[in-house]
């Protein structure tokens, strides 16, 4: 292999290896965009399950009251029944 021919794969090599670095950059940007959406959607979701937390404890609230008056007219339809 003479100079020239050597040097030209040397050249044609480098391109490559150019052309793939170029490749990397691009696909690095990307997921850096990708990974600042996943933080943004990732505080969004705390946020949703902070709310929903605090929901399930009005939820949980609002059954108690519920099963407390279930159970107070159970206790009556016993009276009620034994009355007759």
């Amino acid at each position: 292999m003479d100079n020239e021919k050597f040097q030209e794969l040397i050249l044609q090599q480098l391109g490559a290896l150019t052309d793939g670095q170029k490749g990397l950059q691009k696909d690095i940007q990307a997921l850096q965009k990708d990974i600042q959406t996943l933080k943004s959607g990732q505080g969004t979701l705390q946020k949703d399950v902070t709310a929903i937390k605090s929901e399930l404890g009005f939820v949980w609230e609002d059954i108690k009251k519920l099963d407390s008056r279930l159970s107070a007219q159970g206790e009556e339809l016993v009276i009620l029944k034994q009355l007759k």
